[in-house]
């Protein structure tokens, strides 16, 4: 499952992570033909959203958000997080 690929939390590297549902995406899709997706960490409450690619599917969307969290760097790798 894709879920399963987001690493921890940047900053505090937490795994309780919120992530837009389907059935969110769906229906906020339904009713204004485009919706935002988002990761947010529960511990520090640092959100990731994604709001390129209009009109792409849930997965798309959810797989570039998904690269691009990984892609933060962790706080653990730069001179602040020693």
């Amino acid at each position: 499952m894709i879920i399963n690929r987001i690493r921890p939390c940047p900053i505090c590297n937490e795994r309780e992570l919120s992530v837009t549902a389907k059935s969110v995406f769906d229906k906020l899709y339904a009713e204004n033909g485009d919706a935002t997706i988002s990761i947010e960490c529960r511990n520090c409450s640092l959100q990731l959203y994604e709001h390129k690619y209009h009109g792409k599917s849930y997965k798309t969307k959810l797989t570039k958000l998904i690269d691009r969290w990984n892609s933060m760097p962790r706080l653990e790798d730069t001179d602040d997080g020693k």
